[in-house]
């Protein structure tokens, strides 16, 4: 746990590395509770309130629903690709948020992880370029590899079945996003005859930027004294607790961590874990 003004240690807790962060979530959660209870009995004006902010890793519906027992507040995220009509959301209903450049948000409600969240849906233009940038070289990468394929077809010196070269290209178009965006078409039934044509469809990958790209959900339990910036805000506070951890392997770095507006927020132990108060 770290202060969100300065990133100071408060609190840490140690755990063997080879276990997954979701299965170690409810003890982190269950001895925070505890500590805070204990707080809260020692001073007249009671515990600061907390709220545990952390990624899609530790998400689990025996998580939250912890969470819920131990009246901690909340801020966490979902995969987009796992809320498809948030995603189809126009990108007209989305408002800049002042206090962040090249962020706009959308707020809802949803259904999920067995509670009921403030769901806040943030577009990024700064990860939506990132993720641009990531997609055209993956299909660079895969259009090379099927283009040698296709040219060894085209001069007659293939020798793999049809059914293995399927099963070849198929692999090269695996990486997430490619299907989407890149068409196959095998001719002919044996070597030498087979042959390979592909191609991009440039409205699919238009789509698939306005879609997905540069998009977050951020979940929430703070529904009415907590604006959009400080979702984003407290969300954000994770690379805080990150920078405590690096600093721990490398004292000597340099790098200080990015300063954040919102409420004073104090991260857990665990890179990816995170609480406000």
């Amino acid at each position: 746990m770290i202060t969100r003004d300065g990133g100071i240690p408060l609190l840490s807790h140690a755990y063997p590395g080879d276990r997954p962060d979701v299965t170690q979530f409810g003890q982190m959660i269950t001895e925070l509770a505890a500590r805070r209870r204990e707080l809260d009995a020692e001073l007249d004006a009671g515990a600061p309130e907390l709220t545990v902010v952390f990624d899609a890793g530790q998400n689990s519906e025996p998580n939250f629903a912890l969470l819920d027992e131990h009246h901690l507040h909340y801020v966490g995220s979902l995969p987009p690709s796992d809320h498809p009509a948030l995603l189809d959301i126009p990108a007209s209903d989305y408002r800049p948020v002042a206090e962040f450049d090249g962020i706009t948000a959308h707020e809802t409600t949803l259904d999920a992880l067995g509670l009921s969240h403030r769901a806040v849906l943030t577009h990024s233009q700064e990860l939506h370029d990132a993720q641009s940038r990531g997609f055209d070289q993956t299909l660079a990468k895969a259009t090379r590899k099927l283009a040698e394929i296709a040219d060894t077809l085209a001069r007659g010196k293939a020798r793999r079945s049809k059914e293995k070269l399927e099963a070849t290209i198929t692999a090269i178009c695996k990486p997430r996003w490619v299907n989407e965006v890149l068409t196959w078409r095998l001719t002919g039934d044996t070597p030498p005859d087979i042959r390979l044509d592909h191609t991009i469809d440039p409205r699919a990958r238009a789509a698939l930027e306005d879609r997905i790209f540069g998009k977050r959900i951020l979940i929430t339990d703070h529904t009415d004294n907590w604006s959009t910036a400080e979702v984003i805000a407290g969300y954000r506070s994770q690379s805080d607790a990150e920078f405590g951890f690096r600093q721990l392997k490398d004292p000597t770095s340099s790098r200080f961590p990015r300063c954040t507006t919102g409420p004073a927020t104090t991260s857990e132990s665990t890179p990816s874990t995170a609480c406000s108060r």
